[in-house]
């Protein structure tokens, strides 16, 4: 698996978007240049 490109608080307001948000992974990810399932992976092991 590939490192992110996001640093720690990067990931974290990405985090802190979807779980305030009405927003799913695949828009964040399109949003912010990230693989949906890597958004899915912080937010699990957030």
């Amino acid at each position: 698996m590939r490192k992110s490109d996001k640093t720690i608080q990067e990931q974290e307001a990405i985090i802190a978007e979807y779980l305030l948000g009405d927003t799913t992974y695949r828009k964040l990810g399109a949003k912010h240049g990230v693989d949906f399932r890597a958004i899915h992976h912080w937010v699990t092991r957030f």
